[in-house]
């Protein structure tokens, strides 16, 4: 009996949700505005990386079911 298993590991949902709570720490909107804009870069590629990465991960499931 085969286990269908989450596409999506926990580990990379855990580290998706810090880092964007962290960029969401940086960024003003009363007046629109970043406090750390080198730190809010780094955030914002490392959550495009994560975000790549998930879904690659699940697309390559989705092709291997198929």
């Amino acid at each position: 009996m085969s286990r269908k298993r989450n596409p999506i590991s926990f580990p990379l949902i855990i580290i998706f949700i810090i880092i964007a709570a962290a960029l969401w720490k940086l960024i003003n909107f009363s007046n629109f505005s970043i406090q750390k804009p080198g730190l809010a870069l780094v955030y914002a590629i490392c959550l495009i990386v994560l975000f790549y990465l998930m879904l690659k991960r699940i697309n390559h499931k989705d092709d291997a079911t198929s």
